[in-house]
C-alpha cells in the first residue's frame, strides 16, 4: 500500500497523478466535482492517460472493480462519500 502524506498543495495529487499514468491505475477522487478539476489539473500538467472518476463512478458504474488497481486521492473525503462515519488505521510504514 502506497501512501502519500502531505500538506494541502505539498503535490499529493500530482504524485497520484504520475504513478496512475505510470502504473494504468485509476484515480479515484470523492465527488464529481474533484474528479472534473483535477481532469482539467492533468491536462495542464500533460498527463493524458490516467483514468479518473468520481466516488460517486466507482459505486455505481464499475461493476468490475476487482480487477482494477486504484489510487484514492483525498481518503477522509472519499470515506465521507461513501457514507463512512469512523475508520481506524495503524502507523505509516511508507511515506512518499
Amino acid at each position: 500500500m502506497i501512501r502519500i502524506i502531505g500538506e494541502r498543495g505539498s503535490g499529493k495529487t500530482t504524485k497520484l497523478l504520475e504513478l496512475a499514468e505510470e502504473k494504468g491505475y485509476i484515480l479515484v477522487e470523492p465527488t464529481i466535482a474533484s474528479a472534473d478539476y483535477v481532469r482539467n489539473m492533468a491536462r495542464e500538467k500533460g498527463y493524458h492517460n490516467v483514468n479518473i472518476i468520481s466516488a460517486h463512478d466507482l459505486l455505481f458504474y464499475r461493476h468490475s472493480a476487482l480487477r482494477n488497481k486504484y489510487l484514492i486521492d483525498e481518503l477522509e473525503g472519499f470515506l465521507s462519500a461513501l457514507g463512512v462515519e469512523g475508520y481506524s488505521n495503524s502507523p505509516a510504514e511508507e511515506l512518499l
